[in-house]
């Protein structure tokens, strides 16, 4: 056993001496010495921006302070050639500093800034852009185009860099020159009245037409501001050519009437050929027609010219093509018609409300296609599918008539028919009605007026405790309220009677209803009324902008491509400029404000505007 063992340890000593396999020596990991946490650690809040002469405020914030420290606060040009600093010292039980710096001395030429805030273990920095410009100004003409010998209105306006008005105190030079670049005019130290400069200039009668340009000198070290308008000779047409045709036509007589009105600018009439074209669904009907006078009217059968032989509805496209012999000049004209079933129109006129086991009362009209009254034509009233009478239309082509409603009726479709004419529907419901008993609203407050208080009185037929009411002006709610019976502290007033008042502004204008309601529990019975509140007086001209954003919030900080809303209210016909100025540099974007004109019948389809 001896021997054995020790042969063993013979044979390892030989194999690893002999081994050409290197030996894996695993290395001590070296001594790492690990980095201190800073004690305190700062956010840096400014601007993005400095400006001269506007004070530069930063906030420094401590987010982590376990020991008082200095910090030093460096602003520094990136050029190198410029830095302020301040040196602070914030104690563990301060966590902000809010300080300034005085930017009257900032170079000219220096392009961007560094801010640095240091402390014994940490720094923070962050890129602050140098705006020189002091202000910006754009110009604004009265419209776009001019004739010859037309006096062109300007504007200037001057804003600073928190666009706020801004007076130029440097020398301003405003040009006038024409497309040939000459010098049609010229003012000299403009001066400036809260921040806005104006004038005019009266065009040459004989002036070169085409591009005139505004240029506008306020800076040394700023380029020049230039607003570019036409000035051209309006030409009118020699003539005049169009159609009229009806809008609707009924089938059953079969001609369509064609109407040519021809003449000359200066009213003459004009001798030419017009050719007329009529196409239906493929079927084309085309006619050379001379002309000689003012108007020339025609008729086309278009049951045998373009093979109408169905009662139905149809639509024809009639065109124009009209040829000067003396100018060979070509005018073109289009109208649609289109081919009705009947021959009249028939309107019924009725409530909407009823009260069951009332009696109603309905009004039934016949006209022809355009407008005119229709006599003596029978129509057929039908009441929930019964015929319960015929009426023959008077001389005014109207009739009325009346109906006894069942007790037990909630429901009334009232159709009124006749052999040539259209039908026509009416819908009565017993839900929702006012009764006779509830509640009523007297105006006591003679001629209202904007801006001074208007009273009303409610009356109730039964004792309540209180009513709603709410008011609308132009289809927008402009007040609400719950009242009271016993709000006057009167022991003896009357618990079915009370006064309240509104204190309208413009906005009420020019008419606001109010409808006031109240819930009797005890008989289960909805009461509810109204009362239109008339003002008469001249509406003021006032402007009311709502600027939203795409996502209906109402906020108007939004990302840049979102789409923004913008609500214009002012009085009828009033004329708004607005001018879109990019604050980023403060400078306009659009220098030509857009020119919005307040029309009565665009504004009151989306109920803005009264009269």
């Amino acid at each position: 056993m001896k021997f054995i063992f020790v042969s063993l340890l013979a044979l390892c000593a030989v194999a690893l001496t002999t081994s050409e396999r290197p030996i894996a020596v695993r290395p001590k990991p070296p001594t790492t010495t690990a980095l201190p946490l800073p004690k305190n650690k700062f956010s840096v809040i400014s601007p993005n921006t400095i400006r001269r002469n506007k004070d530069f405020t930063i906030y420094v914030r401590a987010l982590d302070v376990k020991s008082s420290t200095n910090i030093k606060i460096v602003l520094a040009s990136d050029d190198g050639s410029y830095s302020i600093e301040k040196s602070v010292r914030l104690s563990a039980s301060t966590s902000k500093y809010v300080g300034s710096f005085d930017t009257s001395s900032l170079p000219d030429a220096a392009t961007g800034f560094t801010l640095t805030v240091t402390s014994d273990d940490y720094t923070e920095s962050k890129p602050v852009t140098f705006v020189t410009k002091e202000n910006s100004v754009f110009i604004q003409t009265n419209k776009g185009i001019f004739k010859p010998a037309e006096v062109v209105q300007y504007r200037v306006f001057s804003i600073d860099s928190e666009s706020n008005a801004y007076d130029p105190k440097s020398p301003v030079t405003i040009t006038l020159t024409d497309p040939r670049n000459n010098e049609m005019g010229k003012i000299e130290n403009a001066e400036f009245v809260n921040g806005k400069f104006q004038g005019e200039w009266q065009l040459p009668s004989k002036p070169i037409l085409g591009t005139w340009k505004l240029t506008l000198k306020y800076s040394e070290n700023e380029p020049p501001v230039e607003k570019t308008f036409v000035v051209k000779e309006y030409t009118l047409s020699m003539f005049t050519a169009s159609l009229s045709v009806p809008s609707q036509v009924p089938y059953s007589s079969s001609q369509l009437p064609i109407t040519i009105n021809a003449e000359y600018t200066f009213k003459q009439p004009i001798s030419g050929i017009a050719t007329i074209t009529i196409t239906n669904n493929g079927a084309t009907w085309t006619k050379n027609i001379s002309c000689t006078e003012k108007s020339t009217t025609f008729f086309v059968n278009f049951v045998k010219d373009l093979g109408l032989t169905s009662a139905g509805y149809n639509y024809l496209t009639v065109a124009l093509v009209f040829i000067d012999p003396k100018t060979n000049t070509k005018v073109t004209d289009r109208k649609q018609v289109q081919i009705v079933p009947f021959t009249y129109r028939v309107q019924l006129i009725n409530e909407h409300i009823f009260k069951p086991g009332d009696k109603i009362k309905y009004t039934v009209v016949t006209k022809t296609l355009d407008g005119k009254p229709a006599p003596k034509i029978p129509v057929d009233i039908t009441i929930n599918d019964e015929l319960v009478t015929t009426l023959k239309t008077g001389s005014d082509g109207t009739a009325e008539d009346t109906y006894d409603t069942s007790a037990n009726v909630t429901y009334l479709r009232i159709e009124a028919t006749c052999n040539e004419c259209n039908s026509n529907m009416g819908y009565l419901s017993s839900y929702g009605i006012r009764p006779s008993q509830g509640i009523k609203l007297e105006l006591v407050t003679q001629n209202p007026s904007f801006n001074n208080q208007v009273d009303i009185y409610a009356t109730t037929s039964k004792p309540v405790d209180y009513f709603f009411y709410f008011a609308t002006a132009k289809g927008v709610l402009v007040d609400y309220r719950k009242v009271y019976f016993d709000e006057d502290d009167d022991p003896d007033n009357d618990p079915t009677t009370v006064q309240f008042s509104i204190y309208p502004d413009f906005t009420y204008a020019p008419s606001t209803r109010i409808y006031a309601f109240y819930y009797d529990k005890n008989g289960a019975q909805f009461y509810h009324t109204n009362l239109n509140v008339i003002f008469k007086q001249e509406l003021p001209n006032y402007l009311n902008l709502k600027l939203k954003g795409a996502d209906k919030t109402g906020n108007t900080v939004v990302k840049p491509g979102t789409n923004i809303s913008l609500t214009i209210q002012s009085k009828a016909y009033s004329v708004v400029s607005l001018a879109a100025i990019d604050q980023r540099y403060f400078f306009p974007k659009l220098c030509n404000p857009m020119i919005i004109k307040i029309y009565r019948s665009i504004l009151q389809k989306k109920a803005l505007l009264g009269p």
